[in-house]
């Protein structure tokens, strides 16, 4: 398939895949079998999230205002003033903290198994000097808020970083009020003056905007209108792909056998049998299917109709997969017989040549992870470092974010309104790829929130996000319903994957 093939095909198969939803796990489990059908060493990683940070960041946009409210009826208490104060500073810490993606209140929710797909291949080399190139982007599309939209994302950029600022400068103002200084209350031409009063009025009529923002945050939390992510999800994990399949094709059609295996299983999966699948002995898919080690896909998929996952059944005019309502009794190790590598988008097979591909390769180890719970504060990434963070310490980070139609650029700065900026060595190399395909990148100089590179960057490893933005600095279809395969198009993607491969050979 294309890159934009791909992008229909994740769409139309899975639909929207909110964090911790069956369809999440559906397109895990399918980006894992196709990574291993080109012979990547490949594992799922499980971990337990929150769906969303909406009735996080709506508790935490709340809570600062009953401080600074109530701080009025309760001037004659000089301790509980103060602990007004102490509350309000709280508040914004975690507030702080919540906006970076390191959320403390998502522990009081409710939480469900998300997971990361971590596919691995190298030059045929090991040990600890491979140099690891680690690309990313995530597997889960957003809830639609009210306010986070398209058409007015900006105006929700700049009220997050209005509301976050205002709490800070209360801060101060609240603790001054808690005084109670005399001079508070004078008399100017015969008129009596009370200037804790207006300032308390001050704080209250500005403590409006925060509380707009905790009630978008709940709005979406209980509408969950959701997005199909085609653009914001789909088109990275198409570039993805497709890069893996180049690599796989000018490689002779493998890179190099492994067998596919998951990593532990949450407790606490809402399936009982996934839930257990690490302690079961986990059999070959031709066992688990009764077949023998001479199957063949196209010659017996009539014979077999039996099933690789809980929604795919073989094609025999394909060998791929297609959608089913059957499941299978328990998660399965791959060991298949490898496909027929197909020609992608314009990728040409002399585009870089053999020589060329295997010289992108030599001494490196590159990792292709699709992310679970990218919108859930990007717990996926924060798992992922979590087990694998030391192994990843000079490894380069590249998240794939939103990159189907718009401008080619990079953030350079994430996780506002305290942000953190992408590492020099990713932006040199994203500037060299594009200069040798002859592609315009540039970077946008405003701030986002939180990506999934911005867990790396706040962790100090070398990190960044490539994206494509409209001119307006967001990208098409930006969180809402109508991000559908038509948001994307098919020679931005195609120019994506070349920049991509592009990247891999200059690091």
């Amino acid at each position: 398939m294309t890159p934009h093939e791909l992008v229909v095909d994740i769409t139309d198969r899975f639909g929207p895949r909110p964090a911790t939803s069956t369809s999440e796990r559906h397109a895990a489990e399918w980006f894992a079998q196709q990574c291993d059908q080109y012979g990547l060493a490949v594992e799922i990683q499980e971990f337990d999230t929150t769906r969303s940070s909406g009735f996080s960041l709506a508790l935490l946009y709340f809570l600062p205002l009953i401080p600074i409210l109530a701080s009025r009826f309760t001037r004659e208490i000089p301790f509980v003033n103060w602990l007004w104060v102490i509350l309000l500073a709280a508040c914004i810490v975690l507030l702080a903290l919540q906006l970076r993606g390191r959320s403390f209140l998502n522990a009081i929710f409710p939480k469900g198994p998300s997971q990361n797909v971590v596919a691995r291949c190298n030059d045929g080399t090991t040990g600890d000097k491979l140099r690891k190139v680690v690309f990313v982007s995530h597997l889960d599309t957003p809830f639609v808020s009210p306010l986070n939209t398209e058409a007015t994302a900006t105006l929700h950029r700049r009220l997050t970083d209005y509301a976050f600022y205002y709490l800070l400068a209360a801060l101060p103002l609240l603790a001054f009020l808690a005084f109670d200084f005399d001079f508070m209350e004078f008399t100017l031409f015969d008129v009596a003056i009370d200037l804790q009063l207006w300032l308390w009025v001050l704080l209250a009529i500005l403590s409006v905007v925060p509380a707009i923002l905790a009630l978008d945050a709940l709005v979406m939390s209980l509408l969950r209108k959701q997005s199909p992510g085609a653009n914001d999800s789909a088109s990275g994990l198409a570039v993805l792909l497709s890069m893996v399949e180049a690599l796989a094709r000018e490689r002779g059609g493998t890179i190099e056998s492994h067998e596919f295996s998951t990593a532990s299983m949450s407790a606490v999966s809402a399936d009982e049998q996934l839930r257990q699948a690490s302690d079961l002995d986990q059999p070959g898919l031709t066992d688990w299917l009764e077949l023998d080690d001479m199957f063949d896909t196209r010659a017996d998929a009539h014979a077999s109709n039996s099933t690789f996952g809980p929604w795919e059944t073989l094609d025999s005019n394909t060998g791929s997969f297609e959608a089913t309502s059957a499941a299978p009794a328990q998660r399965t190790t791959v060991t298949q017989p490898m496909r027929t590598v197909a020609n992608i988008g314009g990728l040409s097979s002399g585009m870089y040549g053999l020589e060329g591909f295997s010289a992108m390769l030599d001494g490196k180890e590159v990792w292709f992870v699709a992310t679970g719970a990218r919108h859930a504060d990007a717990a996926g990434m924060q798992a992922l470092l979590y087990e694998y963070g030391e192994e990843l310490r000079d490894a380069l980070i590249v998240n794939l974010e939103s990159v189907g139609l718009g401008n080619l650029q990079w953030y350079t700065r994430e996780g506002a309104p305290l942000t953190v900026s992408i590492s020099s060595r990713v932006m040199s190399l994203a500037k060299r790829a594009a200069r040798e395909k002859d592609l315009r990148i540039s970077p946008y100089k405003g701030v986002t929130g939180i990506t999934d590179a911005t867990p790396a960057l706040t962790h100090h490893h070398k990190a960044g996000t490539i994206t494509r933005l409209l001119s307006k600095g967001f990208p098409e279809a930006y969180r809402t319903v109508d991000d559908f395969a038509d948001a994307t198009d098919a020679v931005v993607l195609d120019e994506t994957v070349q920049f991509a491969l592009e990247f891999l050979a200059q690091a």
